[in-house]
């Protein structure tokens, strides 16, 4: 009998989850076999909050119909069909495990199917429909201990291969949504990140008691309903559990979260947060703007088999430092969804028409700017405004072309030196064990002045340049790379400007000196540029 360790929380925010492409959290769901939970499960109960009893009650179905619990939204929600399988045999499971644990009333409802509590995110998840489903009511008229005792109670189903999801929303206030606001509102943005730190940190009888302990609880939940799934999967994952937070983004501003309590006894001490580690840093040379729509360029097909022969493991969040943001003191921007910078002109129009709309990563941001005033860099700036360059945005729509990754972009800051950016890469260490990618973008080559765009040859200056790079940081001399001006041949006419080479600095110094550099692609353009790309993969 196959055993499932994790329960889940899943915040399905609007019905419109369904359709909506726009939504970095319907992408996220998409991409739940390959990159959240990769086994499968025997069978599925989901709680969701759209089910409200006055005792627990179990949907005892062969076949799960779908419910449409929405109105006046776009005609084609209600033609979607998830005809997943029921699971009566579990619904009685549930039932048994409930009343021996003294929960005196549990009932049997022999006709009902799935909400959209349910349905939705689950088609998502499992669009196959082939896994079946059962369904657990709330009930509103009861607490948070409650709930996380009815989880408790069905703790035993993981051993019998049955996925637990708690289906809700970790904020839930319809009339305070804003349908014209791009900002979060304050109220949902604190008790998000109160509930954020109290599930990571261990917290759960806080969150158990969230009316007491929560920043503005009844404005984040006026009702309950959408709240107890979470504590139904807590309670079945157990005291000792670790929480790890998978996704978050944010809809009309205050909705969608989503946390996974991994019920896999730690060595940590219980409390610590569970984090996802990413232990390989990145520098690519994004080249030409071409490389976002020329077929031929080697590069483009380097990057668009990012995921699946580089870097398979899928980042919480993406740092990237691009040479086409030059500032005076390293900047951040701290935006909620990231605009596309068409920052290159005289190009294709198809070009201009390109969107990378990423997520921001303001938390990213902020804990960035942390970082570097820790570290004794004084004067850290915030752009709000800021998207993403092509630097940015172009290497990303290869690698990451679902855009529902959250991207965080920092400055160069070309007035100063190699050593200066390794510094602060150095500083940035600690975001790998919080499961960021950290990502140079520059070139190893970058003098435009000399491209050749009738030839076919390589340049000896740009070839030699690019060859003492290659052995330097694969034979380890990062201090050779830092001071690049005096130690490399040709120097000035492989950089006559340094901000094209400065981000490699940076993924350097992140890596750390005893990082070990890797070659991970090499090929040019125009006979000057090139686009040699390494991956520095640190021990543990």
């Amino acid at each position: 009998m196959s055993t499932v360790k994790n329960t889940f929380f899943i915040s399905h925010g609007s019905p419109t989850l369904s359709i909506d492409e726009s939504l970095p959290a319907r992408h996220f769901l998409k991409a739940w076999k390959e990159q959240v939970f990769t086994q499968r499960p025997n069978s599925i109960l989901v709680i969701s909050g759209h089910w409200e009893t006055d005792v627990p009650t179990v949907n005892v179905v062969q076949q799960n119909d779908v419910i449409y619990d929405f109105y006046n939204f776009p005609e084609q929600m209600y033609k979607l069909k998830y005809p997943a399988p029921g699971a009566p045999e579990l619904a009685k499971r549930v039932k048994q495990l409930l009343t021996e644990s003294g929960f005196s009333h549990v009932n049997e409802d022999t006709k009902r199917g799935l909400d959209h509590g349910a349905w939705v995110p689950l088609m998502l998840m499992y669009p196959e429909a082939n896994i079946p489903v059962c369904q657990l009511s709330v009930q509103t008229r009861k607490d948070g201990t409650h709930h996380y005792n009815m989880g408790k109670a069905l703790a035993p189903l993981k051993d019998e291969g049955v996925l637990i999801i708690g289906s809700g929303s970790a904020t839930h206030n319809l009339r305070a949504l804003q349908f014209d606001g791009d900002s979060v509102a304050s109220w949902a943005s604190e008790f998000d990140n109160w509930l954020k730190d109290a599930l990571l940190q261990g917290r759960y009888e806080d969150v158990n008691h969230y009316e007491q302990k929560a920043p503005c609880p009844k404005k984040a939940h006026p009702w309950p309903d959408h709240f107890y799934p979470l504590h139904v999967a807590m309670g079945a994952a157990g005291e000792n559990a670790n929480a790890e937070l998978i996704h978050t983004s944010w809809q009309l501003v205050t909705l969608f979260i989503f946390i996974h309590y991994s019920a896999n006894p730690s060595n940590a001490t219980r409390g610590q947060q569970s984090r996802l580690s990413v232990m390989d840093t990145f520098f690519i040379s994004h080249g030409s703007p071409t490389l976002s729509i020329d077929e031929s360029l080697p590069a483009r097909g380097f990057l668009q088999a990012w995921q699946t022969k580089v870097f398979s493991q899928r980042p919480n969040s993406i740092l990237v430092i691009s040479a086409h943001w030059d500032t005076d003191f390293p900047s951040v921007n701290v935006v909620q969804r990231n605009d596309t910078i068409h920052d290159f002109y005289g190009f294709p129009k198809q070009m201009y028409d390109l969107k990378y709309p990423a997520p921001g990563a303001p938390e990213l941001a902020k804990r960035v700017k942390d970082l570097l005033k820790a570290s004794g860099i004084k004067h850290v700036n915030e752009d709000r405004k800021r998207g993403l360059d092509h630097g940015a945005w172009v290497p990303l729509m290869l690698m990451y072309p679902e855009a529902d990754i959250p991207v965080c972009q920092l400055s160069v800051q070309m007035h100063h030196t190699g050593t200066y950016h390794y510094n602060i890469g150095k500083a940035l260490a600690p975001l790998k064990e919080e499961g960021v990618l950290i990502i140079g973008s520059g070139s190893a080559t970058h003098n435009l002045r000399a491209l050749q765009f009738e030839s076919s040859s390589i340049s000896s200056w740009a070839l030699e340049f690019d060859n003492w790079l290659k052995d330097a940081l694969l034979e380890g001399r990062y201090e050779d790379v830092n001071h690049y001006e005096q130690k490399a041949p040709h120097a000035k006419k492989a950089h006559p400007w340094p901000e094209h080479i400065y981000p490699l600095h940076v993924a350097m110094g992140a890596a750390g000196a005893n990082a070990k550099a890797e070659l991970i692609h090499s090929s040019w353009h125009y006979g000057a540029l090139s686009y040699s790309s390494y991956r520095f993969k640190t021990s543990r």
